[in-house]
């Protein structure tokens, strides 16, 4: 006989709460593993790097050439100088521009070209450079210059190669080998540019000592170890002669400048510092754009080169001119913005341009009139 139960109270159903998933207990190796990042940082707790996935590390950042670049050494948004009198000395708004991207493709480092004194030296060719020995270029990041690695971006060799507005029946060109040079090698340069041809300008060179860091760590790494670019030239017509005179540049007065158009710095960082070791004052830089403002940003011209170098010599002969002169210095290459037997913007002429370090380039610089003559008037 079957039992049937008691169908007059419904069933109750009673809701178990789930359990609790505890984590699973971490291995030994997860709690004291040494090679995890926390255990190697002891300011892990302070500086977690939590926004960093696994498959991504941060810019590893070197030494920077110039100390002071950083806070104190960068240009402005209004350029070097400025000056009312002159619309195109430093009053542009875009004469620097902060917003550079941190690297630059692989289609915008591209070879470079620059015109070339007409030598038919031997020295002047020199043999080419694997890409992967090229060293690591100055990267702009923020509103200061450093030295990063350019992951996965070797720079491009640069090259050396005549232009046919360098050719005159007086100086022939040899076609030069294509690559880059060593400090000795620029050394000889700076040295050979006291022998060219200057028919407008009499007066003496600049008597400079070529850029060189200070410490023997720095020289290693920014000079002795890298390989540098070919030297930059300012060729004139009407007459045949090499400078151009710091005022017409300034001014932008460049007529009679051969390849005036030429662009340079061609996929390079976007600044490099301009060195002046005038005799009498300490060592002195500031740094100029290599890009225009178009965009995308592109290499300035050698016209705007040899205007950025002016600016840079004006400013030098503004913060120097209440300097005090070295006690052994000849007092004859004192500098001043006016006066009487002072070196002034105006009896200053502009060589040529020599790669002197890793981020650095140092003028070569002629007076147009010897001292015993008057250089103005």
């Amino acid at each position: 006989m079957w039992l049937i139960p008691d169908m007059t109270t419904a069933p109750q159903i009673q809701m178990l709460s789930p359990l609790p998933v505890l984590p699973p207990s971490p291995s030994k190796r997860q709690q004291h593993d040494p090679s995890d990042w926390q255990y190697r940082n002891p300011l892990s707790a302070l500086f977690p790097l939590n926004n960093f996935p696994s498959a991504m590390s941060p810019y590893i950042t070197e030494y920077n050439e110039f100390p002071n670049s950083s806070t104190n050494n960068t240009p402005s948004s209004v350029g070097l100088m400025s000056s009312s009198n002159d619309p195109s000395y430093g009053s542009e708004s875009t004469e620097w521009h902060p917003d550079y991207p941190l690297t630059y493709g692989a289609t915008e480092r591209q070879s470079q070209i620059f015109p070339v004194a007409p030598f038919p030296d031997a020295s002047w060719s020199q043999p080419s450079v694997a890409p992967q020995d090229i060293p690591r270029y100055p990267i702009y990041n923020g509103n200061s210059l450093d030295f990063q690695l350019m992951v996965g971006q070797p720079p491009v060799p640069s090259r050396s190669a005549p232009s046919p507005a360098m050719t005159s029946p007086d100086f022939p060109v040899e076609q030069s080998k294509k690559g880059i040079y060593t400090h000795r090698e620029q050394q000889q340069f700076f040295r050979d540019a006291l022998s060219l041809p200057a028919m407008g300008f009499t007066g003496p060179f600049v008597p400079q000592q070529m850029y060189k860091p200070h410490t023997n760590s720095d020289r290693k790494r920014y000079v002795e170890e890298i390989e540098l670019d070919p030297p930059i030239f300012f060729w004139m017509t009407g007459p045949e002669e090499c400078g151009i005179s710091l005022t017409d540049a300034l001014h932008s007065r460049v007529k009679r400048l051969r390849d005036r158009d030429l662009p340079v710095f061609e996929g390079r960082g976007p600044s490099v510092s301009i060195r002046l070791e005038w005799p009498g004052y300490r060592q002195w830089s500031r740094q100029i754009p290599t890009k225009d403002f178009r965009s995308p940003p592109g290499p300035i011209t050698l016209a705007k080169l040899a205007k950025n170098v002016a600016k840079c010599v004006q400013r030098f002969i503004e913060e120097r001119q209440h300097s005090r002169l070295e006690d052994d210095a000849d007092p004859r290459w004192q500098v001043g913005l006016n006066g009487k037997g002072v070196i002034t913007l105006d009896d200053i002429v502009l060589v040529s341009m020599y790669h002197v370090s890793l981020g650095s380039w140092q003028p070569q610089l002629r007076l147009k009139r010897p001292f015993n003559q008057p250089i103005r008037g």
